[in-house]
Formats: structure tokens, sequence, C-alpha cells
């Protein structure tokens, strides 16, 4: 399925709710656009909060890690994908 994307040189797609990986999250690949969720999925900050107190605090150290300290996931999140290298980064108007 890549290899046709790469072929007619269609845009990848990454969303950060389906992709955040508090581990450390990789770089992103050119010809890309970025999502912080779509219109299926809750609000960053709802999504955010759903999460277990463990895996909240490992998102929260991975974004600071990145340089991202706002003390707001949310805000945090937006600033995360406006700097990736995506060709155009879309952020639903709820988040």
């Amino acid at each position: 399925m890549l290899e046709l994307r790469d072929h007619y040189i269609f845009r990848g797609m990454r969303v950060i709710q389906f992709s955040f990986d508090p581990n450390g999250m990789g770089p992103d690949k050119d010809h890309l656009l970025v999502y912080t969720g779509t219109h299926d999925n809750a609000p960053i900050l709802s999504w955010y909060r759903e999460k277990p107190l463990a895996e909240r605090r490992a998102m929260l150290n991975c974004l600071k890690r990145m340089g991202y300290h706002k003390n707001s996931f949310m805000s945090d999140v937006i600033d995360y994908s406006l700097d990736s290298n995506a060709d155009m980064v879309i952020i639903p108007m709820f988040d």
C-alpha cells in the first residue's frame, strides 16, 4: 500500500492520537499531512484525560523532553504538530 502512495506521490497522513508514543516520537516522513485528531475522535484534551494517570505523565514527560512545556497538553500537542516537517497540519476546531 505504501508503494502505491509513494509511486503516485500522494501525501502520507499521521494522526497524533493514533501515533503518539510516550517513549519517543520518531521523525516524520516527508510529504505528510499531520492531524491532531479527526472528526471521529474525542478532542485532544478529552482523549488525554481518558488515559490512566501513569500514561498521562509519560505523555507530558515525552513532550517536555522534546521542548514542549506550556503545562497544557493540548497546547503542547498543537505546537508539536505545527513544528513537524509536515506539508500541512490540520487542527480540528474543537482542539
